[in-house]
């Protein structure tokens, strides 16, 4: 808080007023937490060594340093609207897979389809492709829904990732021509 951005000259209340924005900023609670962080560890009652866990959080005065990261975030502040209606289209389809899966495979697998819930594993799985095997569709109909979740996902993870490729395309051209006009 000592050391918060001054402007060079300000006396009293514009000091504080600079310190209290500080304090209240993001920055001000990374800073705060990276303080608190070992004897916050320490406090829990956990070991040396796992309260040395708590340190990560110095990771993040790092990440504000790092000009990549400052690309990262206006990529994705621009691209945001888009990847929320991407986000939606995943939960809907989660959703409509999780709830066919349950009717198609509750009684060819009550323990493992017992309810919607418990298909959301199966589902999450597939359309992410990550494909565990450990519940695995056994009727026709469960095996055709399981094909349809796959593709669903391979098109889900390609548009998001087309959207932050352009979006990263569209931030490096705009660098590009702040500095061609810089130059100019």
């Amino acid at each position: 808080i000592w050391l918060a951005p001054e402007v060079p000259g300000q006396r009293g209340a514009a000091v504080a007023g600079a310190r209290l924005r500080y304090l209240l900023s993001t920055r001000g609670w990374i800073d705060l937490m990276a303080v608190l962080a070992l004897p916050a560890g320490w406090l829990t009652g956990l070991s040396q060594h796992d309260a040395q866990l708590f340190a990560i959080v110095w990771a993040l005065k790092y990440i504000r340093q790092s000009s990549g990261l400052t690309v990262l975030l206006r990529v994705l502040r621009r691209a945001f609207p888009a990847l929320v209606i991407i986000v939606t289209v995943f939960f809907v389809v989660l959703l409509i897979a999780a709830t066919l899966s349950y009717l198609f495979e509750r009684e060819a697998q009550p323990e493992v389809f017992r309810s919607i819930p418990h298909a959301l594993w199966w589902a999450i799985v597939t359309l992410s492709t990550t494909g565990y095997g450990d519940v695995v569709p056994v009727t026709i109909w469960g095996r055709l829904l399981a094909a349809w979740v796959m593709v669903g996902g391979i098109v889900i993870f390609a548009l998001w990732a087309g959207i932050i490729a352009n979006a990263f395309a569209e931030e490096l051209q705009r660098r590009h021509f702040l500095r061609t006009w810089d130059l100019v």
